[in-house]
C-alpha cells in the first residue's frame, strides 16, 4: 500500500532558530500541516512527554520545559481541526508536566509533574533538589477537572514517576518509579485511590525505557545491560524476563495489540526488526531499520530507515517498503538521526 494520505507523522525538523520543531506532516506529504512547538528530543525513562490517543485521532503533548527550570502546559490535536492545538492545562505554579498517557477510554488523562527547584539558573546547572515531588494525576478532558492520585518525594528531575496505564472501566491507574540514573524501579498499582508499591524483582541496571501494554495489562522494561522483564500491572509481583537478544535492544507497543516491536542492534549494522508476543515469547522477524521502528498510528506498517537517512513505510502483512521524503540528519546524545524521521504516528482522517 506504501505511504497513504490517511495518516500522519509527528516529526523533528529545523525550526527558525536552529532548534528542533515537532511538526505534524502526512505521510505523501513533507510540508507541515501543524507546527507543535520546539523540543529537546532526547530519550527519557521517566515518561512519555507526547501520547497518541486510543483511535489514533488525537494527540496529547507537554510543551517545551527549558530542561526543568521553567512550567509547561499540555496540549491537544484533534484531527477533526488538524491546522491547530488547543491548550488543556497549565502546569501548576512551581511544577512542571514530564509525563502524559491517555485513559483506555480516550476521555482523560493520566499526568506526572515533577516540582521546581527554587535554585537560580546557571551554567553548569545546579545539582538535582533532593527535596523535589513526583506526582500523578488524572485529568477529564471534557469537565477540566484534575485530580492528585499519588504523591511522592524524589531527587530532582533525575528520578520521576511514569505513567502507563488507566483504564476507567476497572478504575485502576499503572505506573512506575524510576530513581535517580535508571537504577531503581518501583511497579505502582492504584485502584479507587488506595496505592500498593512494588519493588521490582531482579537487579536492573541503568534502566534505559519502560513502556505500558495498549490493553493497559501489562509492563516491559529494557535496561542498559540488554536485559528485557515484564510484569503484569494487576501482579507486579511476579517479574517475567523475556529471553534476551544478546544486543542493544529498544522496544515499543504495536498500537491496538499486545504485540510489540523491538528492534535489535548488533554494531553499526542495519538492526533487525521483530513483531514479539510477550506472553508467548514469540517473534518473527519483519525487515530493518538503520535508526529508528515507530509504529503508525493503526500498526498496519512500521517507518523505518535506512544507512543513508531516508524513511520508508514498511507494510507489516507484505513486508512491502516505500520511502517517503528525505530529508537531513541531526544528532541527539552522540547519535545520528534522520530530520523528519517519524517520531508516533497519527490518523489524519
Amino acid at each position: 500500500m506504501g505511504p497513504n494520505a490517511l495518516y500522519g507523522i509527528v516529526v523533528a525538523q529545523r525550526g527558525s532558530q536552529a532548534d528542533l520543531e515537532l511538526v505534524i506532516r502526512s505521510e505523501t506529504d513533507a510540508r507541515p500541516i501543524v507546527t507543535l512547538g520546539s523540543f529537546a528530543v532526547t530519550p527519557s525513562v521517566a515518561g512519555r512527554t507526547l501520547a497518541v490517543s486510543p483511535d489514533g485521532r488525537r494527540l496529547a503533548y507537554w510543551t517545551d520545559n527549558h530542561g526543568g527550570r521553567r512550567g509547561n502546559s499540555i496540549q491537544l490535536w484533534d484531527a477533526a481541526t488538524p491546522n491547530r492545538t488547543t491548550t488543556l492545562l497549565r502546569s501548576p505554579s512551581g511544577e512542571t508536566g514530564t509525563g502524559v498517557l491517555w485513559s483506555s477510554d480516550g476521555e482523560g488523562l493520566l499526568l506526572s509533574f515533577v516540582s521546581l527547584a527554587q535554585q537560580p539558573v546557571t551554567n553548569p546547572p545546579p545539582p538535582p533538589d533532593d527535596t523535589a515531588e513526583t506526582v500523578l494525576r488524572t485529568l477529564e478532558i471534557a469537565s477540566g477537572d484534575l485530580t492528585q492520585v499519588y504523591r511522592v518525594k524524589r531527587g530532582g528531575l533525575e528520578g520521576s514517576v511514569a505513567p502507563l496505564a488507566w483504564d476507567r472501566e476497572q478504575k485502576t491507574i499503572g505506573a512506575v518509579e524510576v530513581g535517580g540514573g535508571g537504577f531503581a524501579i518501583a511497579s505502582l498499582l492504584i485502584r479507587d485511590g488506595d496505592v500498593s508499591r512494588t519493588v521490582v524483582d531482579g537487579a536492573l541496571s541503568s534502566v534505559r525505557s519502560v513502556a505500558g501494554s495498549p490493553d493497559a495489562m501489562r509492563v516491559v522494561a529494557v535496561a542498559g545491560n540488554s536485559r528485557i522483564v515484564s510484569w503484569s500491572i494487576n501482579n507486579p509481583g511476579h517479574v517475567t524476563e523475556l529471553q534476551p537478544l544478546g544486543a542493544s535492544v529498544h522496544f515499543g507497543w504495536l498500537p491496538g495489540s499486545t504485540r510489540a516491536i523491538v528492534r535489535q542492534a548488533a554494531g553499526v549494522q542495519d538492526a533487525k526488526l521483530f513483531l514479539w508476543d510477550v506472553a508467548t515469547d514469540d517473534r518473527t522477524e519483519v525487515g530493518s531499520s538503520r535508526y529508528l521502528a515507530v509504529p503508525r498510528a493503526d500498526g498496519s506498517a512500521l517507518y523505518v530507515t535506512d544507512e543513508r537517512g531516508s524513511t520508508s513505510v514498511l507494510e507489516i502483512a507484505s513486508g512491502a517498503r516505500e520511502p517517503l521524503a528525505s530529508m537531513p540528519t541531526y544528532v541527539v546524545e552522540g547519535q545520528v538521526f534522520p530530520e523528519g524521521a517519524p517520531v508516533v504516528g497519527v490518523i489524519l482522517h
